[in-house]
């Protein structure tokens, strides 16, 4: 038998064989996530990508409204009705998804700047604008009032309490300013420093109950104080090293207390519990599931849906709290 021949029969009887051996699947199975790892019991899980007029969809990047796209989300919130508002640092836009109707829609272009924190109460939508120094109140989409002019330095994050107080966190003023729901200035807290009740660089603010936690990025920190301003206490730091926030940006807390702070150094947000112990930490540098780019604010609603602004990817990823049985 010639060598040619020989190779033939060896090559055919290889490839035969090989056809009877299973392949690996080209494409990875998608499974669930859940945080924080085994054997703890989970308590947050990936639920998907954000689209407006869809509702939540595991596949799809970006947001449609109209013919425009989501490019750099930075605030979120919601409505009583459920409507979820975030602002468009690239658009200088707000983007409101009505989920009843499946309908998304944007407003504030050639008003607003460089939108950042957001809050609604009614029918009033609070936008901080930090290249404006100023908070915008917008009503069905018109402008009906802004204030915090020569008060305000670079306004990020905002929340509003139960009174309809609005609380405005001043980053380069190192401090919280408080006004009331038309816009008046009631009182300011905090100043710039390292000790326990200062700022630097305060960037988000939640509130529960009669508590306010402000992110103090600058000092890599959360602080809590009550709704007068007093300082109650702070944690955050001193977690082992690969723990520690780096520049934590926005901060949000579900109906069991748990506090969600994005870290937009470190490409996470870490879960913390009432007491300020770390639960878990989710996500790393990427564009998969549960990965970021330079996440921002944080926002979690009444059912305890958390959604990420995922800045550079151009997206809001959705997760939920699992409440204990």
């Amino acid at each position: 038998m010639r060598k040619s021949t020989q190779l033939f029969m060896v090559l055919l009887v290889f490839f035969l064989l090989a056809g009877c051996i299973p392949q690996e699947e080209k494409r990875p199975r998608r499974y669930t996530l859940y945080w924080p790892d085994p054997p703890a019991a989970p308590s947050l899980v990936y639920k998907g990508i954000y689209r407006g007029e869809a509702g939540i969809a595991s596949t799809a990047i970006g947001v449609i409204a109209g013919r425009i796209e989501i490019r750099k989300p930075y605030g979120i919130a919601a409505s009583v009705k459920g409507d979820l508002f975030v602002t468009d640092q690239f658009h200088k836009a707000v983007f409101k998804f009505d989920r009843a109707k499946k309908k998304t829609s944007t407003f504030g272009q050639g008003i607003l700047r460089s939108p950042m924190g957001i809050a609604v109460r009614g029918e009033r939508v609070y936008v901080a604008d930090a290249s404006l120094k100023e908070v915008l109140i917008f009503r069905d989409g018109r402008l009906s009032r802004r204030f915090g002019t020569g008060i305000l330095r670079r306004p990020s994050g905002l929340a509003i309490d139960m009174s309809g107080r609005v609380y405005v966190a001043s980053t380069f003023g190192h401090s919280i300013e408080v006004f009331s729901a038309e816009g008046e200035h009631l009182f300011g807290f905090g100043e710039k420093g390292v000790e326990e009740g200062m700022f630097f660089l305060p960037t988000d603010i939640d509130i529960s109950g009669r508590k306010v936690y402000v992110v103090d990025s600058g000092n890599r920190r959360i602080e809590v104080f009550t709704l007068e301003g007093k300082f109650m206490k702070v944690f955050g730091r001193g977690l082992i090293p690969q723990d520690l926030l780096g520049r934590p940006k926005g901060i949000a807390i579900d109906s069991d207390g748990n506090l969600y702070v994005t870290d937009a150094l470190k490409n996470r947000f870490y879960v913390f519990d009432r007491t300020g112990k770390l639960v878990c930490r989710v996500g790393r540098k990427g564009r998969g599931r549960a990965r970021f780019q330079v996440p921002g604010d944080v926002f979690v609603d009444r059912d305890d849906y958390v959604y990420v602004a995922d800045q550079v990817n151009g997206r809001i990823q959705v997760f939920r709290h699992l409440k204990a049985d």
